[in-house]
């Protein structure tokens, strides 16, 4: 699930539910492995943040219903958003003006293909898993090049 830029339908959010400590205490061992995509330290640790009081973020919450409830989200492509956020205006973006938005798509329903079968793309799974991964072995190695240089 990504929170950028999405919608979704009033029947689907009646089911969201933001409770760390019940995530925490119900799920096996298991299940906390597979929603962190492996155990990639991106995700299940938004949950315990949000448990400690470190973070207080909703999107990791309706990542845990869709995973509960067995839901998809369907991503375009091509973004159908403008993201303004990263003026300064953004509550968790800060002011990152290095980073650039791009016109929206236009939407055009009568020229969207849906396929017969909507499922989960393994494909999509496993490159979010490399690039969880790059990204992870970066902040790792940024880390350890601030700590040899005493910044």
């Amino acid at each position: 699930m990504n929170c950028w830029g999405w919608a979704t339908w009033a029947d689907r959010w009646a089911h969201f539910e933001k409770n760390p400590h019940g995530l925490i205490d119900n799920w096996s061992a298991e299940q906390k492995h597979y929603f962190d995509l492996d155990s990639s330290g991106v995700f299940w640790h938004q949950v315990t943040a949000n448990a400690e009081g470190k973070m207080n973020t909703w999107a990791i919450f309706w990542y845990a219903t869709l995973y509960e409830k067995g839901g998809l989200c369907l991503n375009p492509s091509h973004s159908y958003v403008d993201n303004i956020g990263h003026d300064g205006s953004g509550v968790h973006c800060g002011n990152a003006q290095t980073l650039t938005t791009t016109k929206p798509a236009l939407c055009n329903k009568t020229q969207l293909n849906w396929p017969a079968n909507i499922a989960e793309s393994s494909v999509a799974i496993e490159r979010l898993k490399k690039q969880l991964n790059q990204n992870l072995f970066q902040k790792i190695w940024k880390r350890v090049c601030k700590l040899i240089s005493g910044d």
